[in-house]
């Protein structure tokens, strides 16, 4: 481990303004247990590029399991108010908003990033995934097509994108469109339960209920939180039918 931190410092130095080096190396010192020096690792990636989509879901994981997410929100929300700038730092308050289950508070978060910086891809897909999955009325949805739609395209391999734009597409009822984003990705995601239920979702329209039932049954069997269990179950049921 010290080896791997002592390369990673010299890649540092040869590239200080690689965001991902430092994320590597708050990995490493998160596995030391020095949690000190993985978060100031990972603010510094943030501050760096806050799109970094893992910067922000370590992080967030790192203060919550180190204690109060409302410790770890009056905190952020103290540097962000002296660096209103920061656009890393807002995104890290709305995903713990996430953490929280205050969806509408992380919203107003993605809306003002997007004011700020329009080209956030990350503010861009979180806004769009939300409109989805928490107000899917038309109007949001045609909302959250203009925002994903450029993602889709420019960002083929990233699951986590095909899975907001299929998940929009789910919800407008088109369900074709839905599986070709999601087969693009299928199985590359690792253990990610949500994807699975989406998939799932999509292959149970389809009325392809074999491969909506593998889905279903691969979501519940994760041990990864997530908030559709009870749909996935009754969505088993009926694809058992």
């Amino acid at each position: 481990m010290d080896r791997a931190i002592k390369r990673c410092k010299q890649q540092i130095v040869r590239r200080p303004k690689n965001a991902g080096y430092y994320v590597l190396l708050a990995k490493l010192y998160w596995f030391q247990k020095d949690h000190v020096l993985a978060r100031k690792n990972l603010e510094k990636a943030l501050e760096m590029d806050p799109n970094n989509q893992e910067a922000l879901f370590r992080l967030a994981r790192l203060e919550q399991s180190l204690g109060s997410i409302d410790e770890a929100l009056a905190k952020y929300e103290d540097i962000r108010e002296k660096n209103p700038q920061n656009l890393g730092i807002a995104m890290l308050i709305a995903a713990l908003f996430e953490k929280k289950e205050e969806y509408a508070k992380a919203r107003d978060i993605y809306e003002e990033v997007l004011e700020k910086e329009p080209n956030s891809s990350a503010a861009a897909n979180n806004l769009a995934f939300y409109f989805a999955e928490r107000e899917p009325t038309k109007k949001n949805l045609a909302k959250a097509e203009k925002l994903i739609e450029p993602l889709i395209e420019k960002y083929k391999e990233i699951p986590h994108i095909q899975d907001t734009g299929a998940w929009v597409y789910y919800h407008q009822g088109e369900y074709e469109k839905a599986r070709e984003l999601l087969s693009r990705v299928e199985g590359k995601a690792g253990d990610n339960p949500a994807m699975s239920y989406h998939l799932g979702m999509i292959y149970l329209k389809l009325g392809e209920k074999a491969k909506a039932r593998k889905n279903l049954q691969q979501a519940l069997n994760s041990k990864e939180p997530f908030h559709h269990r009870e749909e996935a179950k009754k969505a088993l049921r009926t694809a058992r039918e």
